[in-house]
């Protein structure tokens, strides 16, 4: 986890994924949903849009041992309500808009998944000191 190429990631999500490496999380995927569109062309948004790049914050934490799916997804939510007060329930269209947590698992790849949307960098006031992890 320390790995982590942070000057490679979106900039407005940065800190949130130092915040959830530095809490145990191994984020696999992260989008703040503004700088890959900025100064796109239609045709290059509706490109990101195909290949699934939301338009708002997500980041995806791979689950190591997929038994604990629940447990992690639960501790996560611990930490997230901690900072933003309340999480709302997932919303299948793609268009969360509240912070909003969802655990999945694939049987055919064993991959134990959790998406979280809407918590970027934006949220941790307290962190505002913290330095850009780039």
């Amino acid at each position: 986890m320390s790995n982590v190429p942070y000057k490679e990631l979106d900039p407005n999500i940065r800190k949130v994924v130092k915040w959830l490496n530095d809490n145990g999380f191994m984020t696999v995927e992260s989008h703040d949903g503004e700088h890959k569109y900025r100064g796109k062309t239609p045709q290059e948004v509706a490109d990101l849009e195909c290949e699934g790049v939301p338009h708002f914050p997500m980041v995806v934490i791979e689950i190591q041992e997929p038994e604990r799916l629940v447990a992690e997804t639960e501790r996560l939510y611990g930490h997230v309500e901690a900072i933003v007060g309340e999480v709302f329930p997932w919303i299948d269209d793609g268009g969360n808009p509240d912070m909003a947590i969802r655990a999945e698992y694939d049987p055919v790849d064993k991959r134990a998944l959790i998406r979280i949307s809407q918590l970027s960098d934006d949220w941790f006031d307290p962190y505002d000191k913290m330095e850009d992890p780039s």
